[in-house]
């Protein structure tokens, strides 16, 4: 899935003419973190991650964007021993669409907060071997849940600009996923 989404964002990209007002592409490197409630104290673990999307500017205020965000956790648990070894790996990635407002301070800084939708894919993959006997076993979840972000975009020519984003999804189950990214994007 991952494969099949990336080429039609890249294929997206290359294929949009250069006229195409108001349309634009975007990357961004994250820095996320997982926190989970369990009884009475909080796990908490942060990875990196990355997330590449396509967005449509309706007016000077207003745009809608969809994304991939990548690695949103990835978390791996070894177990070995002299006849015995299990190894389990959880990924989390995610596809979102959203709504952006953004309010220009100046001709180069505006702030904006984004309101949306994620579907968070849980992966888990697992491989057993116990005296030569061999189990591999993998499953996949998803999770549609909402998402809101603020941050700030600072346009350094009319088609490049950078910014910055602190993102979080709605609970998950006594879990919550929060971002904090740097993005660069492009405006045809």
């Amino acid at each position: 899935m991952k494969k099949q989404l990336f080429t039609t964002l890249l294929l997206s990209t290359l294929t949009l003419p250069v006229c195409a007002q108001g349309i634009y592409v975007f990357a961004d490197f994250e820095r996320n973190k997982v926190e989970h409630d369990v009884y009475d104290f909080s796990i908490s673990q942060s990875n990196n991650g990355y997330g590449l999307g396509l967005g449509y500017t309706l007016t000077n205020h207003f745009a809608l964007e969809v994304a991939y965000r990548d690695e949103l956790f990835s978390f791996d648990v070894v177990e070995i021993s002299e006849d015995y070894e299990y190894r389990e790996t959880t990924e989390l990635s995610a596809i979102q669409a959203s709504v952006v407002a953004s309010y220009p301070l100046n001709d180069a800084v505006s702030v904006y907060g984004r309101l949306g939708v994620g579907k968070i894919e849980v992966d888990t993959s697992s491989y057993e071997n116990d005296w030569g006997d061999i189990t591999r076993e993998s499953e996949s979840e998803s999770e549609t849940k909402a998402l809101f972000g603020i941050g700030g975009r600072y346009a350094i020519t009319e088609q490049f600009g950078v910014r910055a984003e602190y993102s979080r999804f709605a609970e998950i189950e006594d879990t919550t996923i929060s971002s904090l990214s740097l993005a660069v994007d492009y405006h045809f």
